[in-house]
């Protein structure tokens, strides 16, 4: 870690150099403005991509649950997700997504950003779904096209075994208890059978006395 910042040290002390540099020379001329184009456009890309992720949020873990289910039916498209979950957005559908979109303009080599990513990481153990095809023109900030399809990913496939036994012991139990329901309403009936036969057996009993 020590040889990291201290790297990094020397990287700012690279970048004062060149401002110092480029002071001394006539501003037309040096050829270090294109250093300072690139980072300005760098710059301006980080803040565009950083805007785009600032709109994902978590999802609930039943509106995940039933993401997870749907796809489970089969790949899907954006347009089919979209259709039936309207509130997922482009970025909130990547903080789940494997794929990671690269870098259309890349941080100056003398800048942190080359040694420190500012953006957010990936938790990948929450990565649920991932792209079948990565487009060609798969770069932050992206936004799907209704063609793009997604399949489910490991850690996906996971949580849908769970939710599979979940549901394979709750049916469990609903049978269980339909059994039980059932068998209770059999020995009520077999009381009643039972008191019946009883009050039968007293009556014809005591017939003989009576007539």
């Amino acid at each position: 870690m020590s040889n990291v910042k201290e790297i990094a040290k020397q990287m700012d002390c690279l970048k004062s150099t060149i401002g110092g540099l480029q002071n001394q020379l006539p501003l037309q001329s040096s050829p270090l403005n294109n250093f300072y184009a690139s980072d300005e456009e760098y710059k301006h890309y980080k803040r565009k991509v950083q805007d785009f992720t600032s709109t994902a949020q978590n999802l609930p873990n039943d509106h995940l649950e039933e993401l997870i289910l749907f796809i489970n039916k089969g790949v899907c498209s954006y347009k089919d997700l979209i259709s039936k979950f309207p509130y997922l957005t482009h970025s909130t559908l990547q903080l789940y997504l494997l794929n990671s979109p690269k870098l259309k303009v890349e941080p100056p080599l003398y800048s942190r950003d080359s040694l420190y990513s500012p953006f957010e990481p990936k938790n990948y153990a929450q990565c649920y779904f991932e792209l079948v095809t990565a487009p060609n023109n798969f770069y932050a900030p992206y936004y799907f096209n209704n063609s793009d399809k997604f399949q489910l990913t490991i850690s996906g496939l996971n949580i849908l075994q769970r939710l599979e036994k979940e549901n394979h012991v709750l049916k469990l139990a609903e049978e269980s208890l339909n059994i039980s329901k059932k068998s209770a309403q059999y020995g009520k009936i077999a009381a009643w059978l039972a008191g019946v036969a009883l009050l039968t057996t007293i009556v014809i009993a005591i017939l003989p006395f009576i007539f």
